[in-house]
């Protein structure tokens, strides 16, 4: 499952910084192959998690976050984010600590800042730093 996360997380944020859309085709097919290996390993999914992360998107959404951060991020918290303190934290510090990255990377670029950053990667990376 974590391999599965690994590849989805970088062909998403390559496609995220490359066009700045995340296909909602893509999503379907990679919770479909999520719930796939949840249902063949008996593993978990974290619905409570899932909700509050779409709540807390939902409230983004006023402030610039994209409808497909939104929806990868309710999507990886559905099987990666166990409702634990620990686990939120090190969601947040791998956002933070990522976000800063692109933020500095898109200022090396000489970017301005309201060109769109691609959050898709910080969003992966955090996931991934969630579920090692």
């Amino acid at each position: 499952m974590y391999a599965l996360l690994v590849i989805s997380s970088l062909y998403i944020s390559l496609v995220d910084i490359a066009i700045h859309k995340i296909r909602n085709r893509t999503l379907a097919i990679i919770g479909t192959g999520f719930a796939a290996i949840t249902l063949v390993g008996n593993e978990e999914i974290y619905l409570v998690s899932a909700l509050a992360i779409f709540l807390i998107g939902m409230l983004g959404l006023a402030f610039g976050l994209g409808a497909g951060d939104v929806k990868l991020a309710t999507l990886f918290a559905l099987f990666f984010l166990p409702l634990e303190i620990s686990k939120w934290s090190d969601l947040c510090n791998g956002f933070i600590v990522a976000g800063a990255v692109l933020l500095i990377n898109h200022l090396i670029l000489r970017k301005s800042l309201a060109d769109p950053i691609a959050l898709a990667p910080a969003l992966c990376a955090a996931f991934i730093w969630c579920a090692r």
